[in-house]
């Protein structure tokens, strides 16, 4: 065989290969398809047939946008970093200003029946549910001052009509619950209303700012936390609210730009709070703050950000930092809209965007 046939040969079957090997060839290279793939459209039923049959029992939660994917085009990027850190409390009460609520850290869709079964044990009939926003509200009923009520709601009501002189009127509660900081943990919210009072919103959607009897509010939430930290309620899941658990309040995404972000779904002041909170529990020192402005200003180590003995890529990332590594952060708040955003600066830049994700994420997974 001649050189030149050998040759010939040998350019065909490199030829070849490249046309096997490219995503229209015989061949496809599929590793970064995921890079362009789409959500698809949901089922549509027609209109002379019922959806109300219809419900979703395998939902996949929405991660949000993952900020940079972009960046690793030959492999799926790596999932979000979770911290590790302690439990703590099954169920607890937490106060902001002069607003409670109960955490508990079990899904929405479990904590759901445990809220009616609070009720039908305590003899309150639930007048409207909605599982798909979390709120729920009880019928209207009498507390008559002098009676002996053996379930703890009306005698509850009863004693603080009685410290806060309220002698008319019937009266009833709104719940509301929702997924909490943290994932697989519930928040539950409560309000008090009391139909002779002016602040009435009967079978309204807006959300009343407090409790008209406002010293029942907590009273009633210690009883219903110690009603499901007590286990009493018969286990069962809603499959109707398992979508309560896909509206996240504090979730990494990516800006236009492809920069991360923290967006906290909550008011201005819950999320400034929360942020000093997870500081504190992530045991990150806040050098200074600015709370007018919105800065918490930080000093943050790579072991800090991974917690890891070994700090290897992220090391060298603060190789130019201090003389201890250290490197000095803004952690800055803003209001966009309804929601509260936050962003890692180094001086008057963006942080890197690295670093950028691996705090951010530190602080969602140490609020609470």
């Amino acid at each position: 065989m001649s050189r030149v046939l050998i040759s010939l040969i040998f350019v065909m079957v490199l030829g070849g290969c490249r046309f096997m090997n490219d995503d229209k060839g015989f061949v496809v290279d599929r590793s970064d398809d995921y890079l362009d793939a789409e959500q698809a459209p949901p089922l549509v039923i027609p209109e002379n047939l019922s959806s109300e049959t219809l419900v979703d029992t395998l939902v996949i939660p929405d991660l949000g946008e993952q900020p940079r994917t972009v960046f690793y085009s030959k492999e799926a990027p790596r999932p979000n970093p979770v911290f590790a850190r302690e439990n703590g409390q099954q169920v607890k009460i937490q106060k902001l200003g002069e607003g409670r609520w109960l955490v508990i850290a079990q899904k929405p869709s479990v904590v759901w029946p445990k809220v009616k079964q609070f009720l039908a044990d305590n003899g309150i009939g639930v007048l409207q549910e909605d599982p798909q926003s979390g709120r729920l509200e009880t019928g209207w009923f009498d507390v008559v001052a002098g009676e002996s009520y053996r379930d703890i709601v009306r005698s509850s009501i009863q004693q603080a009509r009685e410290t806060e002189n309220l002698e008319n009127g019937k009266d009833r509660l709104v719940f509301r619950v929702e997924q909490g900081l943290r994932v697989g943990s519930t928040e539950i919210h409560l309000r008090h209303e009391n139909d002779s009072l002016d602040s009435l919103r009967i079978g309204g959607a807006n959300w009343p700012n407090e409790s008209m009897l406002k010293t029942l509010e907590q009273v009633l939430l210690n009883e219903l936390g110690g009603y499901i930290a007590a286990d009493v309620a018969q286990h069962s899941e809603s499959k109707q609210a398992i979508e309560l658990a896909s509206q996240r309040k504090a979730e990494v995404i990516s800006d236009a730009n492809g920069d991360p972000l923290l967006r906290f779904s909550m008011d201005f002041n819950r999320a400034w709070a929360v942020i000093g909170q997870a500081l504190s529990n992530a045991e990150i020192e806040v050098s200074d703050l600015d709370r007018s402005a919105g800065v918490f200003y930080v000093d943050v180590t790579a072991e800090d950000l991974i917690q890891d003995e070994k700090p290897g890529f992220f090391g060298r990332l603060f190789s130019f930092g201090s003389d201890d590594g250290a490197v000095s952060l803004q952690i800055r708040l803003s209001t966009e809209e309804d929601n509260q955003i936050v962003r890692i600066y180094e001086k008057e830049a963006l942080a890197q965007i690295e670093v950028s994700v691996q705090l951010l994420t530190l602080l969602r997974d140490f609020a609470g």
